[in-house]
């Protein structure tokens, strides 16, 4: 069976071997997506694409040489093996750098074809219904600014000169909706997705009454005391966190000295109910691999077991560094990318509690259903951060008002530390590596347009 890139690969093997090339890596990849957003009943946006393209990396006379190109023509290919041969004579390999071969991958089946077959018409029929719905809730919805169709597709190859050629595919649909709430002077606003491998799994009618809901909802917003407050994550508002933060796991950025657990491996940094593994052999997962961007082969790897951290994430390259083996982690943007270090799904493991049972743990409890400002609000060395969010006020499991805007504060490990439940409302959603329920954590910093507790 003819499979992707059959013959950029054959072509790129046999240059490689005509150019004296022994050490050489070929990355290629497609992308397949369709976009339609609906305003007023009409298709405001609709937007097709496809694109392709190759990443080379070469490892030659100890300098190490990365180049792209969109253009898949045998000149294309030519051109960019002597790019990266060129850029290969001008950096020196840092050290660990090594392109290598893998034993097999399990397969893994993470696309479903069925997506590809829907007539556009009943993808544009699904944009159009989110806002139709969410403006049916009640009247007060004033408007739906984005109601969104997507699916995408993916096909990566990777190949080298040491004998590694493996492929993997996989797709997503989702739909989205934004709707805005206003009454008694105030204007609220909620976004929400769905997403799934089944096009029969997006329904419209859920999407847009859960969110028209919620902004209704945040209608009857108050100002919050500032102080110092239990908080629960709401798991939405939790994964963005750990999105934000991860990278204190990367063993690039612990050689870096980015990450404060450098030499803190087999100690306790986290409460004893947290376990985090990173699947991407999850299939209920969105960013699921059988191998990753340098062909080794997937596997489960645990970070953080019952608080004590387990290990850092590892390349071939910063494996190497640190005299052990990879743990599957090498990763690229695409393939204008160069080799990193990343996580697929970095799961929190979750407990007994739903999220009512955390809420009514503490006395009164913040509700964080989201933040934002994340990139200018956080510091990833530190661990220190400072972020918009909003929610809801609770007092012995009952709410009692949504909370306007407000910032909560706090530092992501000394947060690990101050976990004292993990909910067990785990939903496997797209948005990141990091997928989580919704925490509870004993304190942090809130601040509001209230007078300061005492």
């Amino acid at each position: 069976m003819t499979a992707l890139f059959d013959q950029e690969v054959a072509t790129l093997q046999r240059m490689a071997k005509e150019m004296g090339l022994t050490t050489a890596e070929f990355y290629l990849e497609k992308h397949q997506s369709l976009s339609i957003q609906a305003f007023n009943q009409e298709i405001e946006t609709f937007s097709q694409s496809t694109t392709m393209g190759l990443g080379v990396r070469v490892l030659k006379d100890g300098g190490q040489g990365y180049a792209y190109t969109e253009q898949l023509s045998d000149l294309g290919l030519e051109m960019a093996l002597n790019e990266a041969i060129a850029n290969a004579a001008l950096v020196p390999a840092p050290e660990g750098a090594e392109i290598r071969s893998f034993p097999e991958s399990l397969p893994m089946d993470l696309y479903n074809a069925g997506i590809g077959e829907v007539p556009v018409e009943d993808k544009i029929a699904r944009a159009k219904a989110i806002e139709l719905a969410a403006k049916a809730v009640d009247e007060r919805i004033e408007q739906v600014p984005y109601a969104y169709y997507q699916d995408g597709s993916g096909w990566v190859r990777i190949a080298n000169t040491m004998g590694l050629d493996r492929t993997h595919r996989s797709n997503i649909a989702m739909i989205a909706c934004e709707a805005i709430a206003v009454g008694g002077g105030l204007h609220k606003e909620h976004y929400d997705v769905k997403a799934s491998r089944q096009f029969t799994d997006l329904k419209p009618e859920v999407l847009a009454a859960k969110v028209a809901g919620e902004a209704l909802h945040k209608l009857g917003a108050k100002d919050i005391v500032s102080g110092h407050y239990p908080i629960v994550f709401d798991r939405d508002a939790f994964c963005s966190l750990l999105n934000t933060f991860w990278g204190i796991f990367s063993a690039k950025a612990a050689q870096e000295g980015k990450s404060r657990l450098k030499d803190k491996i087999g100690e306790t940094i986290a409460s004893p109910v947290v376990t985090l593994i990173d699947d991407p052999l999850e299939a209920r997962a969105y960013r699921s691999r059988p191998f990753d961007d340098e062909g080794c082969p997937s596997k489960a790897l645990s970070v953080i077991d019952k608080g004590v951290f387990t290990g850092f994430f590892h390349n071939v390259q910063t494996a190497n560094r640190a005299k052990t083996e990879t743990t599957g982690h090498g990763t690229r943007s695409g393939f204008k990318g160069v080799v990193g270090v990343a996580p697929s799904n970095l799961i929190l493991q979750p407990g007994d509690l739903d999220l009512a049972g955390l809420l009514a743990t503490p006395d009164k409890a913040v509700y964080i259903t989201g933040v934002t400002g994340l990139h200018a609000g956080t510091n990833g060395i530190s661990g220190d951060f400072s972020l918009q969010a909003e929610g809801y006020y609770y007092e012995k499991g009952v709410e009692q008002y949504p909370v306007h805007l407000f910032t909560v504060s706090g530092n992501f490990y000394d947060l690990l530390k101050g976990i004292t439940h993990v909910g067990s409302d785990l939903v496997f959603e797209p948005g990141g590596a990091a997928v989580t329920p919704s925490v509870l954590v004993e304190s942090l910093a809130i601040a509001g347009a209230g007078v300061v507790a005492e």
